[in-house]
């Protein structure tokens, strides 16, 4: 290997080297490095056409990629704001949403929909925080469909039981007493948003929920 050879050798490696600290490579550390190649190339071997034209292509595709690259933070960080701001207009609102847990509030009574996907006799039974029952409400027969119902707040014996969060869980059978599948969620109203981590929740009865949790805006 020729004097020059080694120069050229010796400081393109140095470049690399300088450059290699570097997490990426910009624009114009390729050109730095292509400039330091041909500057100390040997002029009996000089740099190809074809070696020119990768290092050249090589750095388009550098340059194409970080433009990219802040293109699309650009279009993420707008579809945040833009979720934040849907998310904001959701406050006051009605909303169904997802779930099987009431909020029995002081003097009020609590409800829920459930869907069902054929005609069966409904029961609906009513649990509290440890598992026990409270409340046993015989629907009778219900038609396919999504219906509501509610809860005064009384147990089995009549009496008002505490407020808190209560679990309902609806027990729907065919005339032949098999147990067909049943789909719950309730009604409330959007009392507060908050983002955490880069998600979306709202507190709808006292209960948070997530935006998958929404199923539909009622007003």
């Amino acid at each position: 290997m020729g004097v020059s050879a080694a120069a050229t050798t010796s400081n393109s490696t140095e470049m690399i080297s300088s450059s290699a600290i570097k997490k990426t490579l910009t624009q114009e550390d390729f050109i730095n490095i292509l400039v330091t190649q041909m500057k100390y190339q040997n002029p009996l071997e000089p740099l190809k056409n074809e070696q020119m034209a990768m290092q050249i292509a090589q750095m388009s595709s550098v340059e194409a990629l970080q433009k990219m690259e802040q293109t699309m933070k650009d279009m993420a960080g707008k579809y945040d704001l833009l979720a934040h701001l849907q998310a904001a207009s959701l406050l006051g609102k009605k909303v169904e949403v997802a779930g099987n847990q009431l909020s029995l509030l002081p003097d009020q009574i609590a409800g829920g929909l459930y869907q069902i996907t054929q005609p069966a006799k409904v029961t609906i039974l009513i649990y509290d925080s440890s598992g026990n029952l409270v409340r046993m409400m015989e629907e009778g027969r219900k038609e396919s469909g999504k219906h509501s119902f509610s809860w005064n707040g009384l147990n089995n014996k009549g009496e008002r039981v505490a407020e808190g969060i209560y679990t309902f869980v609806i027990s729907a059978v065919d005339e032949k007493g098999n147990t067909i599948p049943v789909s719950s969620s309730l009604v409330g109203e959007v009392k507060e948003i908050s983002y955490e981590d880069g998600a979306v929740y709202f507190l709808v009865d006292g209960q948070r929920y997530n935006l998958e949790g929404i199923l539909k805006i009622l007003n």
